[in-house]
């Protein structure tokens, strides 16, 4: 375990230190489109969101690159969040945000996963939003809306960077 986190700090050093890599990491982000349309309706396909892919994995990835920028070695998202917050690298609201979209997006997929396993079908990361409560539905685009912020959080980081 000793030299595992030493490996681990040793990485996050070198990734803070590589704008150029940083860069390649956040590309993936551009990859990640949008999950709200232009007037906040959900984008699906054949009727269903994956939540994951364009909800919470969005955050994890952006919030994974701004703490590779700032030298944060913690695993988790929401450790992740709190300390860029402390450093000020991400404004505090913003990153208890971001902290909530994603547990509000992680906790409707296991939501959906128990739903389809006591159904008897495989579990899925994809949603029918017609399924989904009025009020849970506002609550997730609201949710998906910080999608876009951590994107841009982590380009307007990277704007200022040399290399």
């Amino acid at each position: 375990r000793a030299l595992a986190s030493e490996l681990r700090r040793h990485a996050v050093a070198a990734a803070s230190r590589s704008p150029l890599f940083l860069r390649l990491f956040a590309a993936e982000l551009d990859r990640m489109h949008s999950a709200l349309g232009v007037f906040g309706f959900l984008r699906t396909e054949q009727g269903r969101f994956d939540i994951k892919r364009g909800g919470f994995l969005p955050i994890v990835t952006a919030v994974r690159v701004m703490a590779l920028k700032h030298g944060v070695d913690a695993l988790a998202t929401r450790d992740r969040l709190s300390a860029l917050a402390e450093r000020g690298a991400v404004n505090a609201d913003d990153a208890a945000n971001l902290a909530r979209a994603h547990n509000f997006m992680i906790h409707r997929l296991l939501d959906k996963q128990t739903a389809d396993i006591a159904a008897g079908v495989k579990p899925s990361n994809r949603v029918d939003p017609r399924r989904l409560h009025p009020a849970l539905k506002a609550a997730l685009r609201s949710a998906l809306r910080h999608t876009d912020l951590a994107a841009e959080i982590v380009h307007g980081a990277l704007s200022f960077s040399r290399g």
